[in-house]
């Protein structure tokens, strides 16, 4: 859960929260793991919320077509990618490409 707080730039108690309204629905469990010296919760994306998430995936896709895409056109997009990667490094998020 920490490391979800910190990628989503959070506190833990409010990502806590949100994983508590994601459990609620049946989206998300928890479990309550101990190990590197001390006491952890890992959050894993239910059955349920995998294909809630898959459901949901097609509308998300088109509207950041639609809102940043398509707006940039072809040579737009790897500017903005160039663009993001300084602060991704900010962030301590990984910046090596992402390929599907």
């Amino acid at each position: 859960m920490s490391d979800v707080a910190e990628m989503a730039n959070g506190s833990l108690p409010r990502t806590s929260h949100a994983v508590t309204r994601l459990e609620d629905r049946g989206w998300v469990r928890r479990t309550v793991c101990t190990g590197r010296g001390r006491r952890f919760t890992v959050a894993t994306l239910t059955d349920a919320g995998r294909d809630h998430l898959t459901a949901a995936a097609p509308a998300h896709v088109a509207t950041v077509r639609r809102l940043v895409v398509e707006p940039l056109g072809e040579d737009g997009l790897p500017a903005l990618g160039d663009l993001c990667q300084p602060i991704v490094a900010a962030l301590g998020l990984p910046t090596e490409e992402l390929r599907p």
